[in-house]
């Protein structure tokens, strides 16, 4: 039902094709399985409509599979900004190296 309703929202959030979107912790509250359509499904959307997304979230794995740039804040300041491959391949500031684990 939570999965459904996500989906839903990501739909409704491309239907008038926008250039950027912002999605904050779209997968909270949707069991592994689940995530998972609803990152294919924005994924899919971003694709089709040439959007820009700006994807937030706490989980660095999610973002790893997601973004094509991370940027990583740490209270409330930018601390570390590169390519996906850089940022959690190669994590310079500590914080990022600790939520890399």
């Amino acid at each position: 039902m939570v999965a459904e309703r996500q989906r839903i929202l990501v739909s409704r959030a491309f239907i008038i094709k926008p250039k950027f979107v912002a999605a904050d912790e779209p997968t909270t509250m949707v069991d592994f399985i689940h995530r998972n359509e609803v990152l294919n499904l924005l994924l899919e959307l971003k694709k089709e409509s040439g959007s820009s997304i700006l994807f937030i979230t706490h989980d660095l794995s999610l973002a790893s599979h997601i973004a094509d740039r991370v940027v990583i804040m740490h209270s409330g300041k930018i601390v570390e900004m590169g390519s996906r491959a850089d940022v959690v391949q190669n994590p310079l500031h500590p914080y990022t190296q600790r939520s890399s684990r």
